[in-house]
């Protein structure tokens, strides 16, 4: 090991031995600029590492480079029909708009609004919040279904009571919600008009509320009765039955009820896909408990 270590310092010592003597055998001239040209070989190469690097990630940023930009821009607002009030005699009133989302592929997850009636003096006789979600291309009715005023309401104002917080999803799971034809009478007592029937959730989706609601229209096409009704923990194919009242008002020749189904399938809290059971014969699973202890 130490003649090894001998033979390497002597291989160095000649080679600094030769290189010292072909210095000196060059002019005093070249031989200085050969110094200098070595010397000034270490901050060239850094210089020129800073100015390649520099290039390169210019050109790459300018023709490769990925920026995040906005799915969409000026989403437009939802549509409104005017408030349709409807009065049940004994200063009772109730009230629906039709709202409409234009934008074919942005949905509103949450919305916050407020319905306010007013006198004719312009006083505020009754108030209601509430929430709505919106899917892309939608329409549906927003309704208040019954509030009594000792005034008549005069006026009636819709707005929406936070910014709209519109998104663009990819992909937004489909709920079949199928309504039968209601079965409509008058009831005598207690006097009330009253809609039987059932819905169909054909879906593999447990929903955890399920919206029906109920607008009345007379033969002119105009509202004169609504109600809503919210169902929960709606199992998967799962049909649910319901009776709806309106008491004290009796349905005229030429009334036509219309029932509209929905869920939110914008909230993922909404929507669960329960876990099938499988049989005896198909589990081969050990046992979680001895059956006979």
């Amino acid at each position: 090991m130490s003649l090894l270590k001998d033979k390497i310092e002597l291989d160095v010592g000649l080679a600094e031995l030769r290189t010292k003597q072909t210095l000196d055998s060059f002019p005093k001239t070249l031989r200085w600029i050969l110094i200098v040209s070595l010397l000034a070989a270490i901050p060239a190469y850094y210089l020129a590492r800073s100015a390649s690097e520099r290039y390169w990630t210019s050109v790459y940023q300018k023709n490769y480079s990925l920026n995040a930009k906005p799915s969409f821009t000026n989403p437009q607002d939802p549509k409104r029909s005017s408030v349709s009030m409807v009065s049940y005699g004994n200063n009772a009133y109730g009230a629906a708009l039709q709202i409409t989302n234009p934008n074919i592929d942005l949905s509103l997850a949450e919305a916050d609004y407020k319905f306010s009636f007013k006198n004719a003096k312009g006083q505020e006789v009754y108030s209601e919040t509430g929430k709505l979600f919106l899917l892309p291309n939608d329409q549906k009715y927003v309704v208040v279904p019954r509030f009594t005023s000792p005034d008549v309401p005069a006026q009636a104002e819709f707005t929406f009571i936070a910014p709209l917080r519109w998104q663009k999803k990819a992909s937004i799971p489909t709920v079949d919600l199928q309504a039968s034809q209601p079965n409509t009478y008058n009831q005598v007592l207690p006097p009330a008009f009253v809609a039987e029937g059932n819905y169909y959730n054909n879906s593999p989706y447990q929903l955890k509320q399920v919206r029906l609601t109920f607008v009345v229209f007379n033969s002119q096409s105009q509202i004169v009765g609504v109600s809503r009704r919210d169902d929960f923990t709606v199992a998967p194919y799962e049909r649910r039955s319901y009776k709806q009242l309106w008491p004290g008002i009796f349905s005229q020749p030429g009334d036509q009820l219309k029932i509209f189904t929905e869920t939110n399938t914008l909230d993922p809290a909404n929507l669960s896909l329960p876990q099938q059971a499988s049989s005896t014969a198909s589990d081969l699973s050990r046992p979680t408990a001895n059956p006979n202890r």
